[in-house]
């Protein structure tokens, strides 16, 4: 759940991390995938087909979204679970979950940045 949630905060805050939009660097992303296609698991395949018709990524933008993007993820396991169901509960400690987003994410790219000067 937090997962998704940080997602929708870094598209929703995308421009305060990254110099490109989020729609281009989407479509870089999406184009890559078809790139290397031949070399990605069965799974990430069919993402690399549906995700740039359905702007998968891009979707995360919109708060209103996320009870619908649960249930999908939700319906990806074994066994089905509703995460949407967890959805009212997000939106009443949504101010909560976007203060340690934007507590954490800076420290996160941070650690990033060090890992790749220690590690080029």
């Amino acid at each position: 759940m937090i997962d998704i949630c940080y997602d929708h905060f870094l598209a929703a805050n995308w421009s305060k991390f990254h110099s490109l939009s989020l729609e281009t660097f989407c479509q870089n992303f999406y184009q890559l995938l078809l790139e290397y296609k031949e070399y990605l698991p069965q799974g990430a395949r069919r993402f690399s087909e549906l995700a740039p018709k359905n702007q998968w990524l891009e979707t995360y933008v919109e708060r209103d979204k996320l009870e619908y993007i649960l249930e999908r993820i939700g319906q990806r396991f074994r066994s089905p679970v509703a995460l949407q169901k967890a959805f009212p509960q997000l939106m009443n400690d949504y101010s909560i979950l976007e203060n340690e987003f934007n507590l954490a994410f800076p420290k996160i790219v941070g650690f990033s940045k060090n890992q790749q000067e220690q590690h080029p």
